[in-house]
């Protein structure tokens, strides 16, 4: 099946934002983990930090990413995070972990990237 542009845009926002994350010193461990809860896009570790990451990709600055990610988002990705954690014996009770939201907007005119990274509650 062909993919829409909002999947392209997605997925191309995906890649800039593990590009982003690399450089400034995380770890990638996996991207698009899904479980019946839903999907986290990135699973990343940055020194003794497990970070699960969801990233919002827009045009310009047409619609809020930041808005996007609301409580039952959150609370689906602490389900998918309990999963991930489950299945790898992590003890989330000793490891250090977050979630954080990247916000991704390609501005075409200038062809400029603008991210915006959040710590997001739980």
């Amino acid at each position: 099946m062909a993919q829409t542009e909002q999947q392209i845009l997605g997925h191309w926002g995906e890649d800039q934002a593990i590009q982003f994350l690399e450089r400034h010193g995380y770890t990638i461990v996996t991207r698009n983990f899904t479980t019946d809860y839903g999907e986290i896009d990135i699973i990343a570790r940055i020194n003794e930090t497990l970070s699960f990451i969801e990233v919002k990709t827009r045009r310009g600055w047409t619609g809020s990413a930041e808005r996007a990610v609301g409580g039952n988002k959150i609370s689906r990705m602490a389900a998918v995070a309990r999963q991930y954690c489950r299945q790898q014996n992590i003890n989330m009770d000793q490891q250090s972990i977050r979630f954080e939201q990247l916000s991704m907007y390609y501005h075409n005119k200038s062809h400029k990237l603008t991210i915006i990274r959040y710590i997001l509650p739980l």
